[in-house]
């Protein structure tokens, strides 16, 4: 996780003043005019709503958003942080050539008028108005998957340590003997301080093997290009502030007996000394079949034609190639589907993912006979300002019958933009964790030095009905 920008600006801002409240005007000056908002009133129950999951005291945000002081001190950098979209951290942004036809559910962002009354607030100097009339603020949520019945985590665990960001791996026995059914998960995470990000996914039988090769003795190893295991497949992603997954339209992820899990954690140690984390999650499991299943579906990093189209900077034929120092690069990938002529599947949520070198990426399809209801092409997913730090699973806030769908015929058109040069904060940040000094050529591959291009979609498909 990169510094945050509002924490670089304490020091600037610990000298500066920003007077709240009232005060008794001298004699013969002009009334003093009432401020159009007030901490009290307006400002504490919107950071409440947008800011407080993380920024509270001992949350993952580098300060507390919680009380008057802090958040007066802080104001306008604040402000410049949310007008920027740095904060709250959301990537999935329609713009005038992307605009997916649905809004996303818990979608954190302020609104236009919430963001024009911390302007107002800020312009009549922060005042801190009247507590004994202040606004109703809920308290902060603690978020607790209901109906929860299971539990899993790795044996033991892990510490981290040094000033790189580490992506480890850690080999979980979920002890599962049947086919059951997820419907819901929660990440507990063991350490604020240093968890960053975190992914659960599922080992199947054929995968165990390459899992037990990676981990070894102790089930841990450095996964920064990924958990590279065969047939696995996700079951949720944490992100700080994140509410529970549940799967939705009566769906549910199947887990088989006899399966391993691997829990995939993004620790940024920041070069101090922390406690040990031992992240656990909460699974809610059924053991009878949903009326749908949901699974998710990856599509992306094609490494050639067909699927790989030419780019601007190939060299000797098609290839996925971002030469060094390049910024303003694109690679465009193109994927017909076909589902053996099944029924076409909504789409229910979407997970962009690249590496430190991507910056934007745009998620489109096309469908070859669009069903009633539907557009010819539309845009899925829009992330004109990619972050590595804050990778999270999109869910479109839709109903069942209203959510796009796929099928036989249709094709999948992912654009991923990348700037591989000195001015992409992510970049030095990529050759820094490398012992680098200059940019390099990257490809496509699972390596931290490597690239990715690929979204990973959640869909559905009817479960045949019971006898």
């Amino acid at each position: 996780m990169r510094t945050h920008p509002l924490a670089l600006s304490i020091v600037i801002l610990a000298g500066c003043s920003f007077e709240g409240g009232s005060s008794s005007p001298d004699a013969g000056s002009e009334p003093e005019v009432a401020p159009r908002a007030t901490w009290h009133q307006d400002v504490a129950p919107i950071l409440a709503e947008h800011c407080v999951s993380c920024h509270y005291e001992g949350g993952i945000g580098p300060f507390s958003l919680e009380n008057y002081e802090t958040s007066s001190s802080l104001a306008p950098v604040l402000l410049a942080a949310i007008e920027s979209g740095e904060m709250p951290p959301w990537s999935a942004i329609s713009s005038d050539d992307c605009e997916p036809r649905h809004s996303w559910q818990n979608d954190p962002r302020l609104s236009a008028e919430e963001i024009a009354t911390l302007g107002l607030w800020i312009e009549d100097g922060t005042a801190e108005g009247d507590i004994a009339t202040a606004t109703p603020i809920p308290e902060r949520a603690e978020y607790d998957l209901e109906g929860k019945n299971a539990q899993v985590a790795p044996p033991a665990a892990f510490t981290p340590s040094g000033t790189r960001d580490q992506l480890i791996c850690l080999v979980i026995d979920p002890e599962i003997d049947q086919l059951s059914w997820l419907t819901g998960l929660q990440f507990n995470p063991g350490n604020l301080e240093t968890d960053h990000h975190a992914v659960l996914s599922v080992v199947p039988a054929e995968g165990i093997a390459t899992m037990n090769e990676l981990a070894g003795p102790d089930g841990v190893w450095d996964c920064a290009g990924g958990v590279a295991v065969p047939g696995s497949y996700p079951l949720g992603v944490w992100v700080p502030g994140q509410a529970p997954t549940e799967t939705p339209n009566e769906s549910a992820i199947p887990i088989g007996a006899d399966t391993m899990m691997v829990l995939q954690m993004h620790y940024h140690p920041t070069g101090n000394d922390h406690a040990p984390d031992l992240t656990t999650i909460d699974l809610r499991l059924e053991s009878q079949p949903p009326k749908r299943m949901f699974f998710f579906s990856v599509v992306g990093n094609a490494f050639e034609a067909p699927n790989l189209l030419p780019g601007p900077n190939d060299v000797g034929g098609t290839e996925f190639r971002v030469p060094a120092g390049i910024q303003g690069h694109i690679e465009r990938m193109e994927f017909a589907l076909d589902f053996d002529d099944g029924p076409r599947l909504p789409v229910t949520a979407m997970f962009p993912h690249m590496h430190y070198v991507g910056t934007d990426m745009k998620v489109t399809i096309e469908r070859a006979t669009p069903p009633e209801g539907e557009p010819s092409e539309e845009c899925l997913v829009n992330m004109p300002s990619w972050d590595f730090d804050w990778q999270q699973t999109y869910f479109y806030d839709a109903e069942y019958g209203e959510l796009p769908t796929i099928g036989t015929g249709d094709t999948i058109k992912i654009e991923c933009g990348y700037d591989n040069s000195l001015e992409n904060p992510g970049v030095t940040r990529m050759l820094q964790d490398e012992g680098l000094a200059n940019p390099i050529d990257v490809l496509l591959g699972e390596e931290t030095t490597d690239e990715m291009c690929l979204i990973i979609m959640g869909v559905m498909v009817d479960l045949p009905a019971g006898p």
